[in-house]
């Protein structure tokens, strides 16, 4: 998810032209601004929904095999956004 994250956020970094098109500029900056920000509250929904399923389980030994697991899940649903949406090639 790293990888998908920080290739998003580049390929959304303003690079100033000649021409120095400033409404490009600022629609790059705006877009990787949403990228970092969403990616904040997706870490605060992961620990939120992780630690629910925590709860479920009164933090005891199924804790420790499905909060991982919810993790990784909750990981590869965001990777899969990032590459879907904001893949190179775009």
């Amino acid at each position: 998810m790293k990888q998908a994250l920080s290739q998003a956020v580049a390929q959304y970094t303003p690079v100033v032209s000649e021409r120095g098109d400033a409404q490009q500029v600022g629609w790059e900056q705006k877009v990787r601004s949403d990228l970092n920000a969403s990616q904040a509250a997706w870490a605060d929904y992961v620990r939120v929904s992780c630690g629910a399923v925590a709860e479920t389980y009164d933090k005891g030994t199924l804790a420790q095999i499905n909060v991982p697991e919810c993790k990784a899940e909750l990981t590869r649903q965001r990777t899969k956004f990032l590459r879907d949406y904001f893949g190179s090639g775009r």
